[in-house]
């Protein structure tokens, strides 16, 4: 159904923002969302993994920031070309990006912005943490940055306040057709 809504020729594309701590389901829930109607899945951690992966370092907070700041360049220069070309695309970005740089891009272009912020309980991103690091799930650019927020938490402020807050601590199932259900009517509303 969100499929043929999409493809409907009097309306604006969208850019859907998936965001939140880290361990909430943005991955999970913005490349199923991204599959099922075919768009163009941008995130932050797969440019930063890239970077790692072509020697840039990740060892101190400053090589850190120089990765995270060039990964959140690149995100906003391969959106704005998607929107400038009127295609629709889902971006999954953390919460210390300056998440409303992404709106004023949609707006540039006159596209429907809306975002989701995925939220969790701190036993449910513990376990998730822990079940990461287990079983080699994530990127190894990822570890010490895991063990460090599991120990401390994040520093979280919403720069941005979410059309949606969806929480992720539910059957990933539910979770998701809730998700599909809420831009389903946001974007036949607008």
């Amino acid at each position: 159904n969100m499929k043929k809504i999409l493809n409907q020729k009097n309306k604006s594309p969208f850019l859907i923002l998936f965001f939140g701590k880290s361990a909430t389901g943005k991955t999970f829930y913005s490349r199923k969302l991204a599959r099922q109607l075919s768009v163009p899945h941008l995130a932050l951690d797969d440019i930063k993994e890239t970077l790692y992966d072509l020697g840039f370092k990740n060892e101190t907070d400053q090589d850190k920031k120089i990765i995270n700041d060039a990964s959140f360049e690149a995100i906003l220069s391969i959106s704005n070309e998607y929107l400038k070309a009127s295609k629709t695309i889902i971006l999954d970005i953390h919460t210390k990006e300056p998440l409303q740089t992404v709106r004023q891009l949609a707006e540039k272009y006159n596209n429907i912005f809306y975002s989701i912020e995925l939220i969790t309980n701190e036993t449910s991103r513990s376990e998730r943490y822990n079940l990461r690091i287990a079983t080699s799930e994530r990127h190894k650019k990822h570890y010490d940055e895991l063990k460090t927020q599991t120990q401390s938490g994040l520093n979280y402020e919403r720069s941005i306040h979410p059309n949606i807050v969806i929480d992720t601590t539910e059957d990933s199932e539910k979770v998701y057709r809730n998700i599909l259900r809420e831009v389903t009517k946001f974007y036949e509303n607008n």
